[in-house]
């Protein structure tokens, strides 16, 4: 995630420790790689993520879900918001066992982000 930003890993670690670092670093995003193949890997790669990324991955989908109901992005048609929202589940399947009450918000956010989309 510190492609987002202006940081590096490097940053992290003297800001957060090695632990956070080392969590940091197992989720990254790789921009070089065209869009469609950065989302098949976040997919395929969801389930192989030690238990504390997987619950960093499994809030961040929550709240994804959550912005896309809140309300929903000006401009996106109906299919658009259909696929991020099957694709976001996808992502979250792999991260099922992560945690239970996280599974419960996915839930919650993905049924909201539905409604709001008209079904």
């Amino acid at each position: 995630m510190v492609e987002d930003t202006d940081r590096t890993l490097a940053d992290v670690r003297v800001a957060s420790g090695p632990g956070v670092s080392a969590l940091v670093a197992e989720i990254p995003d790789d921009k070089s790689l065209p869009r469609a193949e950065r989302k098949r890997r976040r997919v395929i790669h969801a389930p192989a993520k030690s238990p504390g990324a997987e619950r960093i991955k499994f809030a961040d989908k929550a709240s994804s879900l959550a912005a896309l109901a809140d309300p929903p992005p000006a401009g996106w048609e109906a299919a658009r918001l259909r696929d991020c929202v099957a694709w976001t589940r996808a992502v979250a399947a792999g991260l099922a066992g992560a945690d239970p009450v996280l599974a419960v918000a996915f839930a919650r956010e993905a049924a909201r982000a539905e409604a709001a989309m008209g079904g």
